[in-house]
């Protein structure tokens, strides 16, 4: 590079800056949220009992049942928390032109990126 050269560096927008970090709090205050009241409605409202019957219904082994149950416990959260994630990881992204991606290479993304977590945390 000479010294005639100059490098474009987009310049901060603090006014924007901070409203996209009120976004992305406000979306990680309520999915921490939803993270802690779903499982416990889940468990008042009889619905672990009732994935628990489910999976009895298929298989007799304890050690199946619990993958069962783990796997669809953990869809049923999945499924509640997509639309947020696909708000905070694409919509919010695309709005503040922080990501250049398409919807279906986000989604994409989410679903390995899912599978990779089911595999290595099967728990969640």
């Amino acid at each position: 590079m000479t010294e005639n050269e100059t490098i474009n560096v987009p310049t901060a927008n603090p006014a924007k800056a901070k409203s996209y970090e009120r976004v992305k709090l406000v979306m990680s205050l309520v999915s921490m949220a939803l993270n802690f009241v779903i499982p416990i409605l889940f468990l008042l409202l009889g619905g672990s009992e009732a994935i628990r019957n489910l999976a009895e219904g298929w298989t007799g082994s304890a050690p199946l049942i619990v993958v069962f149950y783990l796997l669809i416990a953990g869809a049923g959260l999945q499924a509640i928390e997509f639309p947020f994630e696909i708000f905070s990881g694409f919509i919010v992204e695309k709005k503040y032109g922080l990501s250049k991606i398409s919807i279906r290479g986000w989604l994409w993304d989410w679903l390995k990126g899912t599978m990779i977590q089911t595999v290595l945390n099967p728990s969640y």
